[in-house]
């Protein structure tokens, strides 16, 4: 009786971790399912910038994967652009085109992929919620403490500590597109949080809106209206030390510094030691 009661215990707790296996690996496919589907999505959503101002993002994109944007200020003030002609920054009489600008393209950073190797150590877990009034789910993502370790080097490049190490989808259930995304350090503090407050999906959206205006000034590098303001420069500084091109340069820099103070001590040294000799030459 007792060795048939612990075969039953032992089949129901295999049973669990099997059924847990199964639900992590589901949470995992919805999750890449919903990056994907979010990629090729057409929205026109609002939301608020990390500054407070209201905007709202149009975004179309086509069957051959290319991506037209708007970023409208609510209060007028002006908006950002990308089309087939370039990006631009408007305000008022004012168009300027610009090659980079975080307010408008931090939108896509919802969908932004997981590294592979990465994805091979993380924990996936899912719940029901309401966001932005849509019926949706939550995959949270974590990496168990007994993988941190592991991934201190992806791809042969040091893991920075300030790269999150939890992160939490919130996915649209009908449409399966990624409606807010957060990040968490280490500590569980909130680091990122990008997410729409309203959205609408799949609209009719005249071709004018995403049109280039009359007037633009060929200024590669300006931007409209000091639009990277301290907050856009503190997210692009953080967005790009995050991925892996960041943590190229920052390595580089690191290596040029430490390079650059131990010639400095070599040279002081050598230059002591000359006048070292140089002295007792004299006496």
């Amino acid at each position: 009786m007792m060795l048939t009661l612990k075969k039953v215990v032992i089949f129901l707790l295999i049973s669990l971790g099997g059924a847990s296996s199964f639900a992590a690996k589901a949470d995992k496919t919805l999750l890449l399912e919903a990056m994907k589907k979010s990629e090729a999505a057409s929205y026109i959503a609002t939301a608020k910038l990390d500054d407070g101002k209201d905007v709202t993002i149009t975004r179309h994109a086509d069957p051959d994967g290319n991506v037209l944007k708007k970023l409208q200020y609510l209060d007028n003030s002006g908006f950002m652009l990308q089309n087939n002609d370039g990006v631009f920054a408007s305000s008022g009489d004012k168009t300027t085109r610009i090659l980079w600008n975080s307010s408008l393209f931090m939108w896509d950073d919802l969908f932004r992929e997981i590294h592979p190797d990465e994805l091979k150590l993380l924990d996936f877990s899912a719940e029901n919620t309401t966001y932005a009034d849509r019926d949706c789910i939550k995959i949270t993502v974590t990496i168990p403490s007994a993988n941190i370790e592991k991934l201190k080097l992806i791809g042969g490049f040091a893991w920075p500590k300030y790269k999150a190490v939890n992160r939490a989808f919130t996915i649209d259930r009908e449409s399966k597109i990624i409606l807010r995304r957060e990040h968490f350090d280490t500590n569980g503090k909130l680091i990122s949080d990008i997410g729409f407050i309203k959205i609408q999906l799949n609209p009719e959206i005249p071709e004018a809106e995403f049109s280039t205006p009359r007037h633009v000034e060929d200024k590669m590098f300006t931007t409209l209206a000091n639009a990277q303001t301290n907050v856009a420069k503190k997210d692009l500084k953080n967005r790009t030390e995050s991925s892996m091109p960041g943590r190229i340069i920052q390595n580089i820099k690191r290596t040029w510094i430490f390079l650059s103070v131990t010639v400095a001590i070599f040279l002081l040294v050598l230059a002591a030691t000359f006048m070292r000799k140089k002295s007792d030459r004299k006496l």
